[in-house]
C-alpha cells in the first residue's frame, strides 16, 4: 500500500469512527460548542471586574463552565484518537516487526522501523503525534478555567450579600 492509499483510508476509518461517537454523544443529549466571547472574560482586570453586576458574574460564570466543558470534551476527542491508533498501530505492527532489526535492536526502533515503512501505519502514526499534541497543549486548561468560573460564582455571592 502506498502513503497516499494509507493516508486515505485512515482519514476515511478515522472519520467514521468519530461520526459513531458524535452520534453517541448526541444520544446522550451532549452538545459541544465553544464560544468566541469566552477569551475576553479570562483577562478581566480588577476594576472590569468590581463594575460587573451579580447577574453578569453569575452568567460569565456560568459561559467559562461551559467553556470548559468544551475544552475537556475537545481533549476526550483526542485521546481517543491517540488510543484509536496505538490500538491499530500494535495491531499491524505486530505481523511486521520481527522483520526488522538484528537480534540486539530494541522492540521500540523495530516498531519505528515497521511503522516508517508502512505508509497505512505512518499515517496512523502521524495522526497519534497530532492528536497527542494537542492533548498536552490543552490539558491544563479546563480545571484553571473552572477555577475562574468558580471564582466568579463566589464574587457573584459576595455582590449579592453587599
Amino acid at each position: 500500500m502506498t502513503g497516499e492509499q494509507g493516508s486515505e483510508k485512515v482519514d476515511a476509518r478515522l472519520e467514521q469512527v468519530e461520526a459513531i461517537l458524535s452520534e453517541y454523544e448526541k444520544s446522550l443529549g451532549l452538545l459541544f460548542s465553544g464560544q468566541p466571547e469566552v477569551a475576553k472574560y479570562l483577562s478581566l482586570n480588577k476594576s472590569q471586574l468590581n463594575k460587573m453586576s451579580p447577574e453578569e458574574c453569575g452568567e460569565i460564570s456560568y459561559m467559562l463552565a461551559q467553556q470548559s466543558l468544551y475544552i475537556q470534551h475537545e481533549i476526550n476527542k483526542h485521546s481517543q484518537r491517540v488510543n484509536w491508533c496505538k490500538t491499530n498501530i500494535d495491531v499491524l505492527v505486530a505481523n511486521q516487526v520481527d522483520n526488522y532489526g538484528g537480534k540486539y535492536t530494541t522492540y521500540e526502533n523495530r516498531k519505528i522501523l515497521a511503522i516508517k515503512d508502512d505508509g497505512y501505519m505512518s499515517k496512523l502514526y502521524q495522526v497519534m503525534v497530532r492528536a497527542q499534541q494537542v492533548v498536552d497543549r490543552l490539558t491544563y486548561l479546563p480545571p484553571k478555567i473552572g477555577y475562574m468560573s468558580k471564582t466568579l460564582n463566589e464574587l457573584q455571592q459576595t455582590k449579592r450579600r453587599a
